[in-house]
């Protein structure tokens, strides 16, 4: 399979029909993001602020608890995270292919269809990747590159397993330089968001407001979540566009 078409999918073209996604369907993307989020967050600080109070002192002796918790939050976030993600692929694809507004039920039943493929290629992807990350760090990243579309390909093409990984690496392959020239802006409005925090606790320490440490790390948490938000919008309008100009067909 070929992709030579990617360059009429520009950046601009890209930026555009991505934040058209997002206006037109804020609110279900919203709702998705706080189901995903919130209870987690909420869960989570509580259950450290409970353990260890709001200091970021923590004695070595106290660390199992830390790791329990982190643990739970991986888990979480791998399971739930993979329906959500699934979900919000559908209301982006359906709004680019029809421009239909999708209700959050209706996103939720189509990812609870693909649910347990996604989990399956997720985790296959996860087993594949481990190895490549602790021999060299290299392979790790290129192979990331590769597999960037697995979910989409899970989602919208019926693919699992290791299809949906050669699927993605197929239309990624070849073409680092054209992908990153269309993604670099969507990438460093993400790697904003992740630094915001620091750049807005260091200004309020300046003018003398101190936020507790748990608070600090919500925010950053939450404005790093919303980086990975939009980054896989663009990574699924990226994925539409794509095939769209190969000619295959788009599961609708």
């Amino acid at each position: 399979m070929t992709n030579d078409k990617i360059p009429e999918l520009d950046r601009m073209e890209l930026l555009k029909e991505s934040w058209k996604a997002i206006k037109e369907n804020g609110r279900a993307i919203f709702t998705l993001f706080l189901i995903l989020y919130l209870p987690l967050d909420l869960l989570i600080y509580s259950a450290y602020f409970i353990i260890y109070g709001p200091s970021k002192e923590i004695e070595i002796a106290s660390y199992i608890p830390l790791i329990v918790i982190m643990l739970f939050g991986m888990v979480y976030l791998f399971l739930f995270g993979t329906l959500i993600r699934i979900a919000l692929i559908y209301i982006i694809n359906q709004y680019h292919v029809s421009e239909n507004r999708v209700a959050v039920a209706e996103a939720l039943d189509f990812a609870r269809k693909r649910w347990l493929d996604g989990i399956k290629t997720m985790a296959l992807k996860g087993i594949y990747l481990l190895p490549l990350y602790l021999a060299l760090i290299i392979p790790g990243l290129v192979y990331s590159y590769y597999w960037s579309l697995t979910l989409q390909s899970v989602a919208l093409r019926n693919a699992c397993g290791k299809d949906a990984m050669d699927h993605s690496r197929s239309l990624m392959k070849g073409h680092f330089s054209k992908i990153l020239h269309v993604l670099l802006p969507v990438i460093i409005v993400a790697i904003i968001l992740s630094y915001l925090d620091n750049i807005l606790l260091m200004t309020l320490g300046i003018i003398g407001v101190q936020v507790p440490y748990l608070w600090g790390n919500l925010i950053g948490t939450i404005l790093s979540r919303i980086g990975g938000v939009i980054i896989l919008i663009a990574l699924t309008t990226l994925f539409i566009g794509i095939n769209k100009y190969i000619g295959n067909q788009i599961r609708e």
